[in-house]
């Protein structure tokens, strides 16, 4: 199966790893200058998962790895993914639209991601895809998603968001490939992004 990590301008988010607020800066640690191959590689066999074909699409420094084992986040270690140098993640934040993207990356489209998104516009994306086989017989995929962009562009012309789509035997969804989107807000349908966890819809999980 090829799972597909798509993200969008300003946001941060991280598979088998967290992001983080600026309040944590002081505690987390980034590494963005290993090959995305080595990044999924390390960290996916280090869980028992063997890995093949990783593309990465998007500037070197959209994804690294990341140590928050003092930043509160809930998981210690694993990836980090941004629209842009993840090193930004670490903060402080003290501006309102803190940007470190590539032109290349800039107004690109993913259709998978811009469809999760209720189609708003899709500016600063990261993306990474690879094959995996497990294994076991199951497996535990644990993210945290963050945007820059809170609470100032929530319901505004930009919808920050994260994907993480799966495809494979035995799974028919309606993304490409027939690729289902596994991130959703806990107990509904509902894609992750700014529009749709802040701080008056899914406040629980903001």
């Amino acid at each position: 199966s090829k799972p597909n990590l798509s993200n969008m301008k300003h946001f941060y988010a991280l598979v088998f790893a967290v992001l983080l607020t600026c309040q944590l800066h002081s505690q987390l640690v980034v590494d963005n200058t290993q090959p995305a191959e080595q990044v999924i590689e390390d960290v996916f066999l280090a869980n028992g998962i063997f890995v093949a074909n990783v593309a990465h699409y998007g500037d070197p420094t959209f994804i690294g790895t990341f140590d928050g084992t003092n930043a509160g986040l809930g998981i210690s270690n694993g990836i980090i993914m941004g629209s842009g140098d993840v090193t930004g993640a670490i903060g402080p934040n003290n501006q309102g639209s803190h940007s470190s993207s590539s032109t290349e990356y800039y107004n690109s489209i993913d259709a998978d991601l811009v469809s999760i998104l209720d189609n708003y516009s899709a500016n600063d994306w990261s993306v990474v895809e690879f094959d995996f086989i497990a294994t076991g017989d199951s497996l535990d995929f644990q993210f945290v998603f963050g945007s820059e962009e809170y609470l100032e562009f929530v319901y505004s012309a930009f919808n920050d968001g994260f994907g993480f789509f799966v495809s494979g035997p035995g799974i028919s969804g309606p993304y490409t490939n027939g690729a289902m989107n596994i991130a959703l807000v806990p107990g509904t349908t509902l894609p992750v992004s700014i529009n749709n966890v802040n701080s008056t819809l899914n406040e629980a999980y903001y």
